[in-house]
């Protein structure tokens, strides 16, 4: 199986964090990996991928990702 540029995206996330690919995808609320997803997504992000493909790549709705990338919190008014 070839690796695609998220799969590389993913590994590095992975390897930086001390976290799997599993963990990243996964619903714990853990404040470590909350973290971590929202670094994957930001990279995601930074690398030109549309909130769709990084909820896809993360098994999230892509109004989550958007949620994680504002720091998920309402921004004040």
């Amino acid at each position: 199986a070839r690796m695609t540029p998220i799969d590389v995206i993913m590994g590095a996330c992975c390897t930086v964090t001390g976290t799997t690919a599993e963990q990243i995808r996964g619903d714990c609320r853990v404040r470590s990996l909350v973290i971590t997803r929202r670094f994957f997504a930001r990279t995601m992000r930074h690398a030109g991928y549309s909130l769709p493909e990084i909820g896809e790549a993360m098994n999230k709705h892509h109004t989550s990702i958007l949620w994680m990338l504002r720091g998920g919190r309402n921004p004040k008014a």
